[in-house]
């Protein structure tokens, strides 16, 4: 997971903390050395406070011993464990909470500092806003399918320890029908073990042209978001719950090239176990396009 940008800490005006972590750092992440070692560092700052294992090598490089640090200070501090500090999210608030956080005077970390003049003066001139990560409460997630409380990104959406790669499509259009195939690939943020979906779908929708055609490939410019647990899904959830049906709802638009952005849901619409989005390059007629599609879709792995 990218940062979006440096992230403000703490609910105390007084003691307002910056950390400027590039991506998450752990399991299945990018673990940038820098990164790395702020976070061996704060997980350091926790262990010593908790009297807890010994310290660990501030090295930049993340083997077993710093993913079991990790697990070990989320099964202390969050309710659940997949051994990877995300920037923004419940994990990394409370590490910062939990170290940094406490202290008047900061220690020489990477990636840690107060906050900009610029956000300073926004948070003054906006008290109510308070942080820019505001505290939420542990999500226990669904109580029909959950065999463990989901981690979350973003807002605070939970998660299903999967993350979109790439992805790729053909579809035809006639008037209001359509139908589809298409591939997506996805990683197991946990083992790193990549997955082909491949799902073929027919669908309705609304289009500029009374012919359309749009193909895009695996191999073309797309983007993908980490896979987010629907109410009936479970974490960490199993590959094979992402078949076999499929829904998407799909928009285009191009003029030869052009783009596509899709909504994904696994094995259900409204309530269903998982979701994703997908956005990324493609060719084809031109003209603008939105479709509701759905289908049936297999399942291999890669690597």
């Amino acid at each position: 997971m990218k940062a979006r940008g440096p992230i403000v800490y703490n609910e105390s005006p007084a003691n307002l903390i910056q950390v400027e972590l590039t991506a998450s750092v752990g399991a299945g992440s990018e673990n940038n050395r820098e990164d790395v070692i702020c976070i061996q560092s704060l997980l350091n700052l926790f262990r010593k406070e908790q009297r807890a294992q010994p310290a660990l090598t501030v090295d930049g490089l993340v083997g077993p011993r710093t993913l079991a640090a990790i697990a070990d200070f989320q099964k202390a501090m969050t309710g659940y464990v997949d051994r990877r500090i995300d920037p923004g999210q419940r994990a990394m608030r409370a590490l910062v909470g939990a170290t940094v956080g406490t202290m008047p005077a900061l220690p020489a970390i990477p990636r840690i500092k107060r906050p900009d003049p610029a956000f300073m003066t926004m948070y003054r001139a906006l008290p109510s806003f308070g942080s820019t990560i505001p505290p939420a409460p542990i999500q226990r997630g669904s109580p029909f399918m959950d065999t463990a409380p989901a981690p979350t990104d973003w807002f605070d959406t939970p998660l299903t320890g999967w993350t979109v790669e790439t992805s790729g499509a053909v579809d035809v259009g006639v008037s209001f029908l359509s139908g589809i195939r298409g591939t997506i690939i996805v990683r197991n943020e946990t083992d790193n073990s990549r997955w082909r979906i491949t799902y073929t779908a027919l669908g309705v929708g609304l289009s500029t042209l009374p012919i359309g055609f749009d193909f895009s490939d695996e191999s073309m410019k797309s983007f993908g978001s980490r896979v987010f647990k629907g109410l009936l899904g479970s974490y960490p959830l199993p590959a094979t719950s992402l078949t076999p049906a499929i829904n998407v709802i799909a928009f285009g638009a191009n003029i030869g090239p052009g783009w596509g952005v899709a909504h994904v849901c696994f094995n259900g619409f409204v309530i269903c176990v998982a979701r994703c989005w997908l956005t990324g390059f493609q060719v084809g007629m031109p003209g603008v396009s939105a479709t509701l599609y759905n289908g049936m879709s297999t399942l291999a792995r890669l690597s």
